[in-house]
């Protein structure tokens, strides 16, 4: 990587460190809701960008309204600054806060001794946890 790339990217980092620090600081209810409108703010700024989820969506649902492509683009950059949040929540991450926000069913215990006995476990998307599996 060029000299002026790599003090690009340094400049880059000194720029949205500051950022990420005060939102990891955030509630993570509050933090969902500051990323999602600054994912919002920063589409203002990609216009070419959501063009082309715009495109996609629409290239996906040829019979769908502009309108509901619109609110589906709209969900979706939303959607991306919550993603944003939960990534953000990664370093604090132990087993006691999984085990709080996971809800086993039919039970922890049963589902433990299905899975011992060869039982497939489904899992619904859970955003970024994967990563901890």
């Amino acid at each position: 990587m060029k000299l002026k790339r790599k003090i690009a990217k340094f400049l880059e980092y000194l720029l949205i460190r500051p950022v990420i620090s005060v939102l990891q600081a955030m509630p993570l209810v509050l933090r969902i809701w500051v990323t999602a409108r600054l994912a919002l703010l920063i589409s203002k700024l990609l216009k070419k960008k959501v063009a082309l989820i715009r495109k996609n969506i629409q290239h996906a649902f040829p019979e769908k309204s502009s309108d509901w492509v619109n609110q589906v683009a709209y969900d979706n950059i939303k959607n991306m600054g919550k993603v944003m949040a939960e990534f953000l929540e990664l370093s604090r991450f132990d087993q006691k806060l999984v085990n709080k926000r996971i809800t086993y069913k039919p039970g922890k215990s049963e589902s433990l001794e299905l899975v011992k006995a060869g039982g497939i476990m489904v899992l619904g998307h859970i955003g970024n946890w994967e990563w901890l599996g």
